[in-house]
């Protein structure tokens, strides 16, 4: 017996009525009566009923007449015809009208919960089985509409793969490509089936398998992503040009490492516009320290000429002096010497003074000469720092590289800083771009200038500083540029490497300075940049060089 089943009890007769109302309510069953057939299509009407117990006479109307009006009412409503003439004519008629059983009376009350429970059973499969259906029906609808969408979402990836400028791939898990997209032929210059099968590194040049091989395989190992790993391929035609990398891992529906889905760009363009920013941005540097370098050159310019013009005269007073021991020696070859000209030697000795010019004429020379070496140094730090470098990385002195950096920007920190530089003598060379690096430390250095320039006083005679230290160790070459300026606030630490943010007014910075370091030292030297600051005490800028640094770029 279903609990909870409605069932309708229509039948004229009280006893008969009251007798299955206990039963069923015993059962859990909730039940109601009607006694005449409008009752009961009333009550049919009113509320869905899993059964009714319908008598086959009723006062108003035949049961049998009532039974296809009942039926009509909900199709799943169940009916057990009740009447106390046995015929077996008319069960066949009640069934064919569409009564689920036929019972008589009188009354088997075990027999009826059997036949009531036998066909509450039969509804209940009936509904299960047409949900089920539904429920099929709708998931089927589902799937097809799921896979309409897939076909359109597949038709449009594969569109926007075959428009796309950059080229799609898949490798399997051993790192060959399965697939990879037309944009091949434009990209590398090959059709997509000549790439089919190979490896990634089959595609670079030889310098650079050398280079990132172990890092490719590495990734491949530990199933990782990656982004942004840029790499050096042979063109078709044999030229080299620049793609930048990115991709993930994918799996199959147990977890298992299936291989890796990417892209790749084509930044050699990219790559180029960047080294000739750099380059530019260095004549920039070159251009806007002019000035400061002209001003650094004419200090030892002024008193080299001063003492030149010292030493001129008083070679001019030692030269008169020489031709009178020259006529005083001839005269006293001859025996013609007199007492005057021995008065006048004496007086010409006097005028010049040949004490002062003895010890003033050895240190005009060293200064001169001083002079002349700061030129030096100063034109040789310009024509390093101004050289455009090389393509390659080649063992470069940094405590050479700082100290010519150093010189260049004096100008732009001698009145507002002191300047201390604590070099490591042990410093090994290491493999950079020359002119790259020098450019990252001009910019640190002169960003700190102008960090102090804020907090010092207009007219003061007070000094920051700025501190420069060189060390090595766990692998790393260590750059530390630090200043006591206003210090960078929190909110925009993170925002600092940027391109084109910069916090300085109007016409003192491009906002390209530490993007660009940034570029450099990260992507170009696998290195890394640390920075402490705290407003009103100053910045730190750490920068980590890799000890075995990669040759090549």
């Amino acid at each position: 017996m279903h609990g909870n089943a409605n069932i309708l009890i229509v039948d004229d007769d009280p006893g008969v009525a009251r007798s299955l109302e206990l039963v069923l309510s015993r059962k859990g069953c909730r039940t109601d009566r009607a006694c005449t057939g409008e009752e009961a299509i009333e009550k049919a009407r009113a509320k869905f009923r899993n059964l009714v117990l319908l008598d086959i006479r009723l006062p108003d109307m035949p049961g049998m007449d009532l039974l296809p009006l009942l039926k009509s009412l909900n199709t799943d409503t169940r009916v057990i015809m009740i009447t106390g003439y046995a015929s077996m004519d008319t069960a066949i008629s009640a069934l064919n009208e569409g009564a689920s059983a036929y019972i008589t009376k009188p009354l088997d009350l075990d027999k009826v919960l059997t036949e009531i429970t036998r066909t509450l059973e039969e509804q209940r499969l009936v509904l299960d089985n047409r949900r089920l259906y539904e429920e099929v029906k709708l998931a089927l609808a589902e799937s097809r509409r799921a896979e309409n969408a897939l076909l359109m979402s597949e038709a449009k990836i594969r569109a926007l793969i075959e428009t796309t400028a950059d080229l799609v791939w898949e490798t399997d898990k051993s790192g060959i490509f399965n697939y990879v997209s037309p944009q091949v032929r434009r990209v590398l210059g090959y059709e997509p089936a000549e790439i089919i099968g190979k490896s990634p590194l089959d595609l670079l040049s030889p310098e650079e398998a050398a280079r990132i091989g172990d890092a490719i395989r590495s990734v491949i190992a530990s199933c990782s992503h990656f982004s942004c790993l840029e790499g050096a391929c042979l063109h078709n035609d044999g030229h080299l040009i620049v793609l930048e990398t990115s991709g993930c891992p994918f799996f199959d529906d147990d977890g298992l490492f299936c291989g890796y889905r990417g892209i790749s760009r084509d930044v050699t363009e990219r790559k180029t516009l960047q080294r000739q920013l750099g380059q530019a941005q260095r004549l920039e540097s070159i251009g806007q320290l002019a000035a400061g370098i002209a001003h650094e050159i004419n200090t030892p310019v002024q008193y080299v000429g001063d003492n030149i013009s010292f030493i001129k005269e008083a070679c001019e007073d030692v030269v008169g002096l020489l031709g009178d021991f020259e006529r005083l020696l001839e005269a006293n070859v001859k025996g013609e010497v007199t007492p005057d000209m021995i008065s006048d030697m004496s007086a010409a000795l006097e005028r010049a003074d040949i004490g002062y010019l003895k010890q003033e004429i050895p240190a005009a020379a060293a200064q001169a000469l001083d002079g002349v070496s700061r030129i030096s140094d100063i034109v040789r730090a310009m024509r390093q720092f101004a050289h455009p470098g090389t393509k390659e990385k080649v063992p470069t002195d940094i405590n050479e590289m700082i100290q010519n950096t150093i010189i260049v920007s004096r100008n732009e920190w001698k009145y507002i800083a002191e300047m201390r530089a604590r070099l490591d003598p042990d410093l090994p060379a290491i493999e950079v771009l020359q002119g790259e690096l020098s450019q990252v430390i001009l910019n640190m250095v002169v960003n700190a200038a102008h960090a102090i320039a804020e907090v010092i006083p207009d007219g003061s005679d007070e000094k920051g500083t700025i501190s420069i230290e060189t060390r090595h160790g766990g692998g790393s070459l260590e750059i530390v540029i630090g200043d006591t300026g206003t210090g960078i606030p929190e909110g925009i630490r993170d925002r600092i490497f940027d391109p084109f943010f910069t916090t300085k007014g109007i016409g003192k910075g491009t906002g390209q300075g530490l993007a660009i370091a940034h570029s450099v030292i990260v992507e170009r030297h696998g290195g890394r940049i640390e920075i402490e600051s705290k407003l009103g005490e100053g910045t730190k800028f750490t920068i980590y060089l890799p000890l075995d640094s990669p040759t090549g770029d």
